[in-house]
């Protein structure tokens, strides 16, 4: 009977410290807020997304209606380039939405061919 007891007892503790989250109490259920700094290297809408290549074209300074008569070859200011590191699009993300997409720091001067880092759609 003893040996009983105190096996239930082991087992309520082990059963106690379980449901008890050290990372949850302070948050609850919710995942803690995150807040960036960073501004984001683009933000504008999708002129092309190439699902092959996991690259999206964004243009900056243009309102949704022109991003949509616009593809990859208008070459102008406010055109970057981002692809995915190591993310697939899988239809996430389609021409006409607006993003902001911040890039990884290593990649040299300019926005052609940048990794993104995080791409947050503001508007589809």
């Amino acid at each position: 009977m003893r040996n009983y007891l105190l096996l239930s007892f082991i087992a309520l503790i082990f059963i106690l410290s379980g449901c008890s989250d050290e990372e949850n109490s302070e948050t609850g259920p919710y995942p803690a807020t995150e807040i960036v700094f960073e501004e984001p290297v683009a933000v504008g809408y999708i002129v092309e997304v190439m699902e092959e290549e996991q690259m999206i074209f964004v243009k900056s300074g243009v309102t949704k209606e022109e991003a949509m008569k616009l593809d990859k070859q208008a070459s102008s200011p406010g055109m970057h380039s981002f692809f995915s590191n190591s993310t697939t699009f899988d239809g996430e993300l389609k021409k006409g939405y607006k993003v902001a997409v911040w890039k990884f720091e290593e990649e040299e001067e300019g926005n052609v061919g940048a990794i993104s880092e995080k791409i947050v759609v503001l508007e589809k």
